[in-house]
């Protein structure tokens, strides 16, 4: 991690996502409920704690509403990171309220960013403790770009997709 680092200034990042046999991550209803078990959980959950963020889209917050948190004695909760082009996180999900006590980056574009409308969502987010992190990408956070800004704090990621609350 720390060499690609220094070669490259951006984040070692590695990503984790669960599926079932037949290549679903949910059911047709949408659920998702524990596709791996109780082994890889608490593997997740020790992973949290080698890594200083962690990366979701905004399609986990608003279907599981997660806490990222690290639940491992010793273990300390990583930089919560959210990819959410058009600034649709909730004021009550559990990353906002908690995000005075957690830090938590949420990445949008910058036509988002720089939108009128979103001005007071933007002030209500970032007095909640939440810091937005805006991006050149066109059709979605630019990743590459995010990337830099996250190399730029020094952080390494660990990247979720789906069922981890």
């Amino acid at each position: 991690m720390f060499y690609h680092y220094m070669e490259t200034g951006l984040p070692f990042v590695v990503m984790k996502y669960a599926m079932s046999l037949d290549g679903k991550i949910a059911c047709a209803t949408g659920d998702s409920k524990w596709v791996t078990g109780e082994i890889a959980r608490n593997h997740v959950h020790q992973l949290r704690k080698q890594y200083m963020g962690i990366m979701v889209g905004i399609g986990t917050v608003l279907a599981d509403d997660p806490m990222l948190n690290c639940r491992v004695a010793e273990g300390a909760d990583p930089v919560r990171i959210v990819c959410d082009s058009h600034l649709r996180i909730p004021q009550e999900c559990q990353l906002v309220r908690t995000a005075h006590e957690i830090p938590t980056i949420v990445a949008c574009t910058e036509n988002t960013f720089e939108s009128p409308g979103q001005q007071d969502r933007i002030r209500s987010l970032r007095d909640a403790g939440v810091q937005i992190i805006p991006t050149s990408g066109a059709h979605g956070v630019n990743l590459r770009a995010l990337m830099k800004e996250l190399g730029a704090k020094r952080l390494t990621v660990y990247c979720l997709r789906a069922e981890e609350p």
